[in-house]
């Protein structure tokens, strides 16, 4: 009697386990859409458009997005010291004030337009500020730079990184499609 309950549990075990896998979730995005995630961001993306997504492996959480008009992309977790090369911590600054003086054009140190310039921040590459719903998104787009997004959160330690090849419209269109919780 023991071993039929022993192979009873073990059958039963595979179904409990599939049903305790299937917790239902709320999604951001419509049923026409297919969602990517990384950390706290959500990518809505139309599932006609979309032609592959890759995530890639290594210590920076990133995913790579490949659509059929040619627009390719990546949106990556990564430690704000990496983003501004640890200069914000330098200056003692936080990173939305680091972007913001980039921005701005009025740096407390002098040594910010060499910083515009380790950037290629210039009159081809420009520094743009998005407002996304609740989140500053600061860009460098231009013709002779790979163009990067970074999304600024209130806790310092890390950003959202989108890098590609797009314009300043292309951009709008891609934060059109995140949903990021407000941490």
């Amino acid at each position: 009697m023991k071993h039929k309950h022993i192979l009873f549990s073990l059958m039963l075990y595979p179904t409990l386990c599939a049903a305790s896998s299937e917790i239902p979730r709320k999604s951001v995005c419509t049923n026409k859409q297919i969602s990517a995630s990384i950390a706290d961001i959500h990518h809505c993306i139309d599932r006609t458009s979309v032609t592959n997504i890759e995530t890639l492996g290594g210590s920076i959480p990133t995913t790579h997005f490949k659509y059929s008009n040619g627009l390719e992309y990546s949106v990556a977790y990564i430690p704000s010291k990496l983003a501004t090369n640890g200069l914000h911590t330098k200056y003692n600054m936080s990173v939305k004030s680091f972007f913001s003086a980039l921005y701005e054009k009025n740096s407390p140190n002098d040594k910010f337009q060499l910083i515009r310039s380790a950037y290629n921040i210039d009159s081809e590459n420009k520094l743009i500020k998005f407002k996304h719903k609740h989140f500053d998104v600061y860009g460098i787009i231009g013709t002779s730079v790979f163009d990067s997004l970074y999304i600024v959160l209130e806790n310092d330690e890390f950003l959202y990184q989108i890098s590609g090849n797009f314009s300043e419209l292309e951009a709008n269109n891609i934060l059109d499609k995140l949903e990021l919780k407000k941490i």
